[in-house]
Parts: C-alpha cells; sequence; structure tokens
C-alpha cells in the first residue's frame, strides 16, 4: 500500500460513507440505550434529556446494587446455602467468600458505569479524532470488518445476558431459592453489561490501532522493492508522520480505557479466587447444573482476561515488526534516505506502544501468571479457613 498525500487523502475520506464513526455506531448506540453518550453532545438537541436519563439509569443501578448488599450481607448464611448441596458445609468462609462475590460484581459493574457516564465521555471524543486522522490511510474492507466486529459484539451481550439469567433463574428456581435471593443473582448478573461493553470498545479500538501499525508495516515492505530517488525519500517522510498519529492512538487508548482495565482485571482475579472456592473448597455432587454453573463461569473469567490481555500485545507485536523492518532498510539504504530510516528507527523505538492501568502496571500476558499464582495462594487461605470449621 502506497500512502497517499494529503489532499489525495481528504479526497477519498469524502468519496466513502463508511468511516470510523460508521464502523463503531452499534456499540455506541448500544451504550446510549444502557445511558451513556459517546456522541458529540454539542450535536445533540435532546442533551439535556438524555442527561436526566443517564443519572436515572445511574441512580436506578446504585440503589439496586445497594439494597441486594444490604440483603446479601445481612442474610449471607441463607444465600451461600442455596450454592452447597447436600455433601458440602456452609461454612463461615463459604458464606463470606459469598459476600465476597456479590460485593465484588458491584464493585466492577457501579465502578465501570461511574467512569462511563463521568469523564469517559470527553477521552473518548479525543480518541475519535485521533481515529478520525487515521482514516485515510484505512481502507474501506477495515471499516466494513470493525462495523460487524461491532454488531456481532452487541448481539453476544444480549445473548450472553439473556442466558445467563436464564440459567441462574432457572436454577434457583428450581431449587427452592427465595425471590429476593433470585433478584440479587439477576441484578448482579445484569450488573456486568455496562463493563462488558466497555470491553469490547477497548478490543475494538485496540484492532484498529494494530491494524494501523500493519498497514506501515506493508507500506515499508512496498518501500524495499523501489528505487531510491525523490518520491521514495517522500513516500518514507510521510510513513514517519503517520507513525506519529497512530501512536497518539495509543497514548488516548491508554488515557479513555485505564480505568476500565483495571477496574476489569482487578474483578477477574477476584472472581477467579472465588469460583475457584466454589468449584473446588467445598465437597458436592459431581455433573450436578450448579458444577456446570461455576466452571462455565470460571472458564468465562479467564477467557475475559485474555480478551483484555490479548489486544496489548498484538500492538506491540505489530510494532516490533515495524522496528525490524526500519532497522533493516537502514543497513540497505543510502544517504540520505538511510538518515531518515535511522530518524523513523528512532521514534518508533522512543514510541513504543504500552497499553496500562492508568499507568500503574502494562497489560499482557505476562500478568497472567501472577495472577494465577495470587490465585492459588488466596485459595489456599480460603480452603484452610474452611477445613478448620470443617475439623
Amino acid at each position: 500500500m502506497v500512502v497517499p498525500e494529503r489532499s489525495e487523502r481528504n479526497e477519498a475520506a469524502k468519496m466513502s460513507d463508511k468511516d470510523w464513526l460508521w464502523s463503531i455506531k452499534p456499540l455506541v448506540t448500544w451504550l446510549k440505550w444502557l445511558g451513556v453518550n459517546l456522541s458529540n453532545r454539542n450535536q445533540s438537541n435532546s442533551c439535556r434529556y438524555f442527561t436526566l436519563y443517564s443519572i436515572f439509569v445511574l441512580l436506578l443501578s446504585i440503589v439496586c446494587q445497594v439494597l441486594c448488599l444490604d440483603y446479601v450481607v445481612k442474610n449471607h448464611k441463607e444465600l451461600s446455602n442455596t450454592l452447597v448441596t447436600e455433601n458440602g458445609l456452609n461454612s463461615d468462609a463459604f458464606a463470606w467468600n459469598t459476600v465476597l462475590d456479590f460485593a465484588n460484581f458491584a464493585a466492577h459493574g457501579l465502578g465501570c458505569h461511574i467512569v462511563l457516564v463521568s469523564f469517559f465521555s470527553g477521552r473518548w471524543n479525543l480518541l475519535v479524532e485521533a481515529f478520525q486522522d487515521l482514516e485515510p490511510y484505512l481502507s474501506e474492507d477495515f471499516f466494513v470488518g470493525i462495523r460487524r466486529a461491532s454488531v456481532m459484539g452487541v448481539c453476544w451481550i444480549i445473548i450472553m445476558q439473556a442466558t445467563l439469567c436464564f440459567i441462574i433463574g432457572s436454577y434457583h428456581i428450581n431449587n427452592g431459592s427465595p425471590f429476593l435471593v433470585l433478584c440479587c443473582v439477576v441484578v448482579s448478573a445484569l450488573s456486568q453489561v455496562h463493563p462488558i461493553t466497555a470491553v469490547l470498545l477497548f478490543v475494538v479500538v485496540s484492532y484498529a490501532s494494530s491494524n494501523a501499525y500493519q498497514t506501515i508495516l506493508w507500506d515499508l515492505a512496498a518501500l524495499k522493492n523501489q528505487p531510491m530517488n525523490k518520491q521514495h525519500y517522500d513516500r518514507l517522510t510521510s510513513l514517519k508522520r503517520y507513525h506519529v498519529l497512530v501512536c497518539e492512538t495509543i497514548d488516548h487508548i491508554n488515557n479513555c480505557f485505564g480505568w476500565i482495565l483495571g477496574i476489569s482485571l482487578l474483578f477477574h482475579f477476584v472472581s477467579i479466587v472465588t469460583t475457584s472456592f466454589y468449584l473446588f473448597g467445598n465437597e458436592r455432587e459431581r455433573g450436578t447444573l450448579l458444577e456446570y454453573m461455576e466452571l462455565s463461569f470460571f472458564i468465562s473469567q479467564i477467557l475475559h482476561v485474555l480478551l483484555i490481555c490479548y489486544p496489548p500485545d498484538l500492538i506491540q507485536e505489530k510494532a516490533d515488526a515495524v522496528m525490524k523492518e526500519l532497522t533493516q532498510m537502514k543497513i540497505e539504504m543510502r544517504e540520505p534516505h538511510k538518515s531518515l530510516a535511522s530518524a523513523f528507527a528512532l521514534q518508533a523505538d522512543n514510541f513504543f506502544p504500552e497499553v496500562t492501568a492508568v499507568g500503574f502496571y502494562p497489560i499482557g500476558r505476562k500478568i497472567i501468571p501472577q495472577i494465577m499464582g495470587t490465585t492459588l495462594t488466596y485459595f489456599i487461605i480460603l480452603y484452610q479457613f474452611h477445613s478448620s470449621e470443617k475439623q
């Protein structure tokens, strides 16, 4: 792919109606139904009414979670007893593990919800502007793919949440659980809609950034077979400027999704601990619906951690490939192209992308073993408390 000049890029952008806003519109519209407005508020005549709707949804979520947690704390023994089979022991450790599980769900849902309705929108608009600068460099097929992924993401959220509510509702109804217990479980499940949608948005924009790095890689490979004349030099200069725009998207991704990623990873860590204790910390009959539910949830938590950690690694993989290509090109080039390639390689090294949780720690596959090791430690502690009560 040859990088077009600015006038050519602007003309191409005008000719196509498939752009960044079009590609992510399904997820943005879905969030709007959830009370989160990510569109340009200056263009909305009903902004005041939507603000009231957004506040109403947030207050409704807070009230439901507070009432559920109040009931869970006051009736934790009765609640945890619905998760114990005849062979199991409803110990204090098991009961408070259930309370921790509900509190973890509430903190995750409300934490991400508050972030989305407070400062996320302004930062999201900056991220959109950064990707709009990249539109001329990305093909129409790319935007169609993002659009398809957005639609599939919304469908996946709806199907997953509906299935989850149906399964846990059927279990508690068949088990004869109190009505308030059923309400608390359903509220906890529905509270995860906002965080899951935010994570899907993160995956989409991360994939877009990695695709932008891939575009640079393809262009560099094409330049290797071109004669080193003025046109070659101009194209390499244009790619260097384009690289700066791509790096800016990573900064905006960190600024936009940092808090959500940190909250979500903490939630999944605690969920893996509590679910591990449900599965392996208490004796139960094998092959029961309860065991299948908890095993499915345990696997889903691991998959969600992988979903968060994989996109940053993909971005770094593409960026590293760009650096290696530039290093090889320096060896084969002569002046003044060699100096430009050296400056390009230095720029790529200085602005190497890294996605972090608000700057506290980098996100990637390397944190997965740490999560698993810490999970095992806390599981052993919980199991020791449980076993001491059993003895």
